[in-house]
């Protein structure tokens, strides 16, 4: 005997497709977030240092790497100077937390009389600080994902020791704090 499909089953069942569906629109993209999900910390770093309450704005760029200190360039823009250098810093895999070091030049000319004559003198001007940042990772609602890199930075400029008096605005010499806003151009 050969029974007759139900109405009823028929209807229940295109019903359950239709929540099969509507859980699977809402479920997680990529899958559930564990704690303890690292992000990896190696790769090429690029970013902006503004200047919180002076006109000073700075770029970096730094390769971090799985083993050793990463190296880069930083030029930081102060006050009509143009300080460039290095910068050298680690990455802790584990809290992704980012430690730097930054060490900046300036060739500074400025004129002098020397028995009625004009003679140019040039001196270098030192900028050091320490950078310290988080790498985090973005997503967007479109499910696009990124990685960031947020911190801060200070930087102090001194001058060489001389006899002589250097004439710049003291200002200069005054530590500057930074807000870091950077992100990975390109894994390692």
């Amino acid at each position: 005997m050969t029974r007759k499909p139900s109405p009823i089953l028929a209807l229940l069942a295109v019903l359950m497709c239709q929540v099969l569906f509507v859980a699977e629109c809402h479920a997680l993209s990529g899958g559930p977030i564990y704690p303890g999900t690292r992000v990896s910390t190696t790769g090429v770093y690029s970013g902006v240092m503004n200047g919180l309450l002076s006109n000073s704005l700075g770029l970096f760029t730094v390769s971090l790497t799985r083993t050793g200190v990463g190296a880069g360039q930083a030029v930081v823009f102060r006050n009509g100077f143009f300080f460039s250098g290095t910068l050298q810093a680690v990455a802790d895999p584990d809290s992704t937390n980012v430690s730097g070091v930054l060490d900046l030049q300036y060739a500074y000319s400025y004129t002098v009389a020397d028995g009625g004559q004009a003679v140019v003198v040039t001196v270098t001007i030192s900028a050091s600080g320490l950078m310290r940042a988080t790498i985090d990772q973005t997503r967007s609602r479109f499910g696009n994902s990124g990685i960031r890199l947020n911190g801060t930075a200070v930087v102090t400029a001194t001058l060489p020791p001389t006899t002589q008096s250097i004439p710049v605005d003291p200002s200069l010499l005054v530590p500057v704090s930074y807000q870091i806003s950077g992100f990975k151009q390109a894994e390692l």
